[in-house]
């Protein structure tokens, strides 16, 4: 039995089919982002603002950008990945999540989350995919959460903006999941609603509920692949 679908530039590989299907956050890409051009701009004023010596030229100042910006995502991705073993220490049993500890900014929010909304731990980090709509992607918790079943994913940003919600319910409306072991299990939907947890710096999690139109994020796809064929060209 094939194992997860594995991702690679953007493409998720479905096996034993061979067939490539886009992952979700890859087709949002094709959407603008005001909100993270405007954080952009301001890195690169601020790096310019601090040490004009040091980055005395546009070259040097864009660079600034990303540099601030691989630092953000890198932290964002530990967290991430503190929270799956968390919700996985938690969910198995073995180990006391009592006695963990990490100097990962965002730990005590990972603990106030699962301590506070308390979820039943369904699958982490699991490939979901859509083969009639043509893409994947990985949810970071499916987990129930008071009545309800939840598609769950785990941001640092400082809101929850449109794209993620869009995000979100791709995942929600996907057909099938399939585990580590490769085993597939056909489901629709994937989950009664959609959720995004943002972590904090300072302790504290805000938990949002959300819903999205599926058919913009099918839009969003229609243009991704378009500017695919226009790059190739």
């Amino acid at each position: 039995m094939s194992g997860a679908p594995k991702r690679k530039m953007g493409y998720y590989t479905i096996e034993p089919e061979g067939i490539e299907l886009p992952s979700v956050t890859t087709v949002l890409k094709v959407i603008a982002k005001p909100a993270l051009m405007n954080w952009y701009a301001k890195q690169g004023a601020l790096a310019v603002l601090t040490d004009p010596v040091k980055y005395d030229t546009p070259e040097k100042a864009a660079a600034a950008i990303y540099q601030v910006g691989d630092v953000a995502m890198k932290r964002g991705s530990d967290a991430h990945t503190l929270a799956e073993i968390y919700g996985c220490a938690l969910a198995d049993g073995i180990v006391d999540v009592s006695e963990m500890k990490s100097d990962n900014p965002y730990f005590a929010s990972i603990k106030a989350f699962f301590e506070r909304m308390r979820p039943e731990i369904l699958h982490t980090e699991v490939r979901l995919v859509n083969m009639e709509q043509g893409y994947a992607g990985t949810a970071d918790l499916i987990a129930k959460v008071g009545p309800k079943t939840y598609v769950i994913d785990y941001k640092t940003s400082k809101g929850v903006f449109p794209e993620m919600k869009l995000q979100v319910e791709a995942y929600r409306q996907s057909t099938m999941i399939i585990l580590q072991n490769g085993t597939r299990i056909p489901q629709y939907p994937i989950a009664d609603a959609g959720a995004v947890v943002l972590f904090r710096t300072d302790g504290t999690f805000a938990w949002q509920e959300t819903s999205a139109d599926h058919t913009a994020f099918l839009a969003a796809k229609i243009l991704f692949h378009w500017a695919e064929a226009q790059n190739a060209l």
